[in-house]
């Protein structure tokens, strides 16, 4: 599992470009999208957040903590982010 992979596949599904993800923008899908990816990161891959912070344009690791801590916040008071994440998840694993 890369994380690569977890970018396009999160970019795809929230029809954005990788680039979107990785740059400075910080619209509120944008944002929501990378929080989401950066949580996926996290989880799905060994990479420290250090590394993973690098792979979203340079951000440092309490970028990554951050999103990570909103994700699981807000998974317990809502049920579509669940489900999104569930969905992601899955396609992570199915991409070729």
């Amino acid at each position: 599992m890369s994380i690569d992979t977890i970018q396009r596949v999160v970019a795809d599904h929230f029809s954005l470009h990788v680039h979107d993800l990785t740059g400075p923008k910080k619209t509120k899908d944008i944002a929501g999208a990378r929080m989401i990816a950066m949580y996926l990161c996290r989880n799905m891959t060994q990479n420290t957040q250090q590394l993973i912070g690098q792979e979203f344009g340079g951000r440092n690791h309490a970028t990554v903590i951050h999103a990570c801590k909103e994700i699981e916040k807000n998974c317990l008071k809502n049920d579509d982010l669940k489900h999104v994440l569930s969905l992601l998840k899955k396609k992570i694993l199915d991409w070729k």
